[in-house]
């Protein structure tokens, strides 16, 4: 039943349509009405929710495992590191259970107020560390992938609680396997968990919604010029993005409320993407479009080694990164830690065993485009690489602030160092797929990019499939022959017509076969010098 009252601030009236609500924003003064014991309290006025090109709605209603709910209301919450997000607020069965459904950077998670924990908890945020296990009910043995703080910004609608606007709320968010996702609320004491999992359109059953569906299909590029150059900048989601570094000037930018401010000036870049901003392809299916550039590197005995990440977006999707080191190239996407279990010389995931190829420290050098946090040139991060060819997991841990600082060196005894994770705020893992570099080109219809044909390179990929095996087949097709033969003269009855038959094969199949064996020695002793034997050549020492 609806429940209609007057906003004690403009005397509008607000409506409660949820029984178990305890806030309704007014519409017309933008107050934060609270009812309790029989009065209603003003909590004072909230800003107006930022436009976003959400799909979502107050009102829309779906289904969650069979129990309809209805989205009633909304907060905008600001990252202490920039970002902002939605939390939707989902009242189950007429608001006999509430849902918190969080949208940020293309996925959705929703999770449930779990009973109080009494064991296992840190009781402080301080007590939380990158990469340990808690153990969630329900949910059983989660990691910590973020340390972090909060703002709420903004608000609409009915809420399940009273947002205490303004204020810093740290938070340490979680994930398990099979995309179960937690957070820990420590505004309050004890601290609050939400368990639940990372969600999709289609299992919330709205992704058929008339409006979601238009919401989906809308254009959400915005076209501005830089504020240095005057040059035309496209930012394909003005909501989500962060920075904008111009590719005309090297201007870095701002981005707020899909207005441009000027940071710094990097100057012209000193180097140019191959795939142009803008440009779009197709990869596995997915249509993308090149919307970021970073030039990286890393530092080993004295040398430099870069590389190139080029940021990909599609509608609807998280985002992608398209990787090119040394002419090879791998495309890949953020993967749950949950789903990853460190070992002693690598990692599992998916029951698949990964081995450390390598441990860097990575510095962005170059900057160039639209990003969805606030990238800075020179930041690092620290860097571990698994292989299992052709896949690869990356994983990156990033400290607090600029990310500027110098880490500490790891234990060369682990994957990851706690004098890594010591102090850090985030860790990232992104899963890559090996892919070829004429797709690539293709797909992009690139020019001028650092792209080889195989069989040109000099140094294998790490996570590049081994293709020594190549060499079986034609070996098996000759030593066929030589039998062949030796039958054949056999058969004839005539020794000498069989050791000639043989003389000749041998005469005119030596020199391939002494080039193939040349091939495989080699092949096989760059494979081995990078580290990147198949692994049935490998022993499992995990």
């Amino acid at each position: 039943m609806v429940a209609s009252t007057n906003c004690p601030s403009c005397g509008s009236a607000v409506e409660f349509g949820i029984g178990s609500s305890l806030v309704a924003v007014c519409e017309s003064c933008q107050s934060l009405v609270g009812r309790g014991d029989g009065a209603l309290e003003n909590y004072g006025k909230v800003a107006d929710i930022s436009p976003t090109r959400t799909p979502l709605r107050v009102g829309l209603r779906g289904r969650h495992r069979g129990q309809e709910f209805e989205i009633t209301g909304r907060t905008q919450l600001q990252h202490a590191a920039g970002g902002t997000w939605n939390e939707w607020y989902l009242a189950m069965r007429g608001g006999e259970r509430w849902g918190w459904l969080a949208e940020a950077q293309g996925r959705l998670n929703l999770t449930f107020a779990q009973p109080p924990i009494k064991e296992g908890i840190p009781a402080t945020v301080e007590g939380c560390e990158l990469g340990d296990t808690i153990s969630i009910p329900r949910a059983g043995m989660m990691t910590v992938v973020e340390v972090g703080e909060a703002t709420v910004l903004a608000a609409e609608g009915e809420l399940p609680f009273v947002p205490q606007l303004g204020a810093a709320v740290a938070y340490v968010d979680l994930q398990g396997k099979g995309g179960k996702f937690a957070t820990i609320d420590y505004s309050e004491s004890p601290p609050e968990v939400f368990g639940g999992r990372e969600v999709t359109l289609e299992s919330l059953g709205v992704a058929d919604d008339p409006l979601v569906v238009e919401a989906g299909t809308r254009a959400g590029a915005s076209t501005i010029n830089c504020p240095s150059c005057a040059g035309p900048l496209t930012i394909q989601e003005p909501d989500a993005a962060q920075r904008v570094a111009c590719q005309y000037c090297g201007a870095m930018h701002e981005v707020n409320d899909g207005k441009l401010e000027f940071l710094e000036a990097l100057g012209d870049p000193k180097h140019t993407p191959g795939i142009p901003l803008g440009s779009t392809g197709v990869l596995d299916e997915i249509e993308f479009t090149v919307i970021g550039f970073l030039r990286r590197s890393m530092r080993d005995e004295g040398k430099t080694y870069p590389w190139t990440e080029y940021l990909l977006w599609s509608q609807g999707r998280p985002y992608y990164w398209l990787v090119e080191s040394q002419k090879h190239w791998s495309l890949g996407t953020a993967i749950s830690a949950g789903e990853v279990e460190l070992t002693s010389s690598g990692l599992r995931c998916a029951g698949q065993r990964y081995r450390l190829f390598e441990r860097y420290q990575g510095r962005t050098q170059t900057v160039i485009g639209e990003f969805y946090w606030k990238i800075e040139r020179g930041e690092t991060v620290e860097c571990s690489d698994f292989i299992r060819p052709p896949m690869m997991i990356s994983c990156e841990v990033s400290q607090s602030g600029s990310g500027k600082q110098p880490f500490g060196s790891a234990p060369p005894s682990l994957p990851l160092s706690q004098e890594w994770l010591s102090g850090a705020r985030e860790i990232a893992y992104t899963q890559l797929e090996y892919i070829e570099a004429e797709v690539v080109k293709e797909a992009f219809d690139a020019k001028s990019p650092p792209f080889h044909r195989i069989g040109t390179y000099s140094n294998p990929g790490p996570n590049q499939p081994y293709r020594g095996a190549a060499i079986y087949v034609p070996w098996l097709v000759m030593m066929a022959v030589a039998v062949l033969l030796g039958v054949l003269g056999t058969v004839m009855g005539d020794k000498h017509t069989a050791g000639r038959l043989m003389w000749t094969w041998a005469a005119l199949s030596a020199p391939a076969i002494l080039a193939l064996l040349g091939h495989w020695a080699m092949e096989a002793a760059r494979w081995r010098d990078n580290a990147n034997m198949p692994f049935w050549l490998q022993s499992d020492s995990s």
